[in-house]
């Protein structure tokens, strides 16, 4: 396989792992590139099936899972090479040695019906002439599946989540690449919009690989199931469409749709830079920052800390602005003409449906915490839902006045809360490795 990536910011600093949303390319992440390096920051992000230059994604069939088998002796027995792409097309080889395999594990451990037929002795073909074994063994998976089973009382037992393949071979595919570039490293995470999806599998899947500090997400999506009284009612919709008649819409969209959602995040920009340049003295003082409310995990404001977190306003964000305009946007409109088509349907549908978990079920490492940032002027994930669902998971939250689903105040502002979170968690560490030194040298020494 093909993937491309792009990785901006310090080339020494702190990796960060991002995950951008629905319509973008990791050449996004272009923009946040001088404020990283002030930071110290290396900021990676992996085009997903079917964009930029990564090749889409096919979940494989049971039929040809069977010839693997049968062929290899194993499912997923043969590794796959892959060819990543870096930067701006600079192309590297490497073997993607998990991909495939646990991908097709996974497949296997969340449906029931195909584990059965995976595992299936070839010692039992002589009971072929049994007529109802002949049609166990013949019924097709998926539709034996689809039908809710009863238990003994005659009740429909509930239908089993399965685990939405897409995302998790995307976070093997990220980890392979962090791999290649830094093998074993640990690093952290940080998105935009549906990207929660994946940090949030990412934690589950491999929580030994993320490093301690917080988690940033950017105007995360909320789920409708998790939050249904709150949720866009327009994207809430799309839910009750024919699946298929959704898939031929945006087949023929696209392109538009994914620039359109570009353009959306160029224009909150524009609002959230409003008071940096035209503004008068006063406004300036009151809007220097305009996260002007901080909850804590309770759900509570508390205006402690807001001297602390009070700073002037980043020049780096005008600069953000005008990068955002004269360079990532043309090169997102030439990586949404180039996606292919089921890049942009499999993340609508997976927006729209169920990913085979709940974000609030996720349980966090120690030292992992997560801070969620969003705008009063959202339109695609309203205020509402974001603050019930932060104070459903526990989030840090962070709400800013100007800004809409995105934009580079928040951006901004989110990568140097990052840093200070960071700096903050070494800080402690170093302390607490001094006490028990000092601890060490009184008990033992003394």
């Amino acid at each position: 396989r093909t993937v491309s990536y792009t990785t901006c910011g310090s080339r020494t600093g702190t990796l960060v792992l991002y995950f951008y949303g629905l319509g973008g390319s990791a050449r996004q992440i272009a923009s946040l590139h001088s404020q990283a390096v002030r930071l110290d920051i290396r900021l990676l992000c992996v085009d997903r099936p079917g964009t930029g230059y990564t090749d889409p994604f096919k979940a494989s069939s049971f039929s040809s899972q069977k010839r693997k088998q049968k062929k290899y002796g194993s499912i997923g027995k043969s590794a796959s090479e892959t060819d990543v792409r870096g930067g701006y097309g600079n192309c590297l080889t490497s073997i993607c040695t998990a991909s495939d395999t646990q991908l097709n594990e996974e497949h296997c451990r969340n449906n029931n019906t195909t584990i059965d037929s995976c595992t299936e002795d070839s010692s039992n073909n002589n009971n072929y002439n049994d007529e109802k074994d002949w049609r166990r063994r013949t019924k097709s998976p998926s539709f034996s599946s689809s039908i809710p089973k009863k238990d003994k009382f005659g009740k429909k037992k509930s239908k089993v989540r399965t685990l939405n393949p897409r995302v998790h071979h995307t976070c093997l595919e990220a980890i392979a690449l962090v791999d290649h570039i830094s093998p074993g490293a640990r690093f952290g995470l940080m998105g935009h919009s549906c990207g929660i999806y994946y940090i949030m599998h990412m934690v589950n899947t491999f929580p030994n690989r993320i490093q301690p500090g917080p988690i940033t997400l950017l105007t995360p999506w909320v789920p409708f199931k998790e939050c249904p009284d709150t949720t866009s009612k327009t994207f809430k919709f799309l839910k009750h469409v024919p699946r298929g008649l959704v898939r031929a819409v945006t087949s023929s969209i696209n392109h538009l749709g994914s620039v359109i959602m570009s353009s959306s995040n160029a224009l909150s920009g524009a609002l959230s830079n409003k008071d940096v340049t035209s503004a008068s003295t006063e406004e300036q003082e009151n809007n220097d920052r305009d996260r002007d409310k901080r909850k804590n995990k309770d759900g509570g404001c508390s205006n402690k800390d807001s001297e602390a977190i009070k700073r002037l306003t980043d020049p780096f964000i005008v600069q953000f602005a005008d990068a955002f305009d004269k360079v990532v946007i043309p090169a997102l409109v030439q990586d949404m003409n180039r996606q292919h088509s089921n890049g942009y349907n499999s993340e609508i549908q997976m927006c729209i449906t169920d990913v085979g978990f709940d974000i609030a079920d996720i349980s966090l490492p120690e030292d992992i915490t997560v801070n969620a940032y969003c705008g009063y002027l959202d339109t695609i994930v309203p205020i509402e839902a974001a603050r019930e669902m932060g104070q459903k998971c526990g989030w840090g939250m962070n709400e800013f006045r100007h800004s809409g689903h995105g934009g580079p105040r928040m951006s901004m502002y989110a990568l140097e809360d990052y840093a200070l979170g960071i700096q903050a968690l070494e800080t402690k560490t170093a302390v607490e490795e001094e006490e028990e030194e000092e601890e060490w040298s009184e008990k033992y020494i003394d």
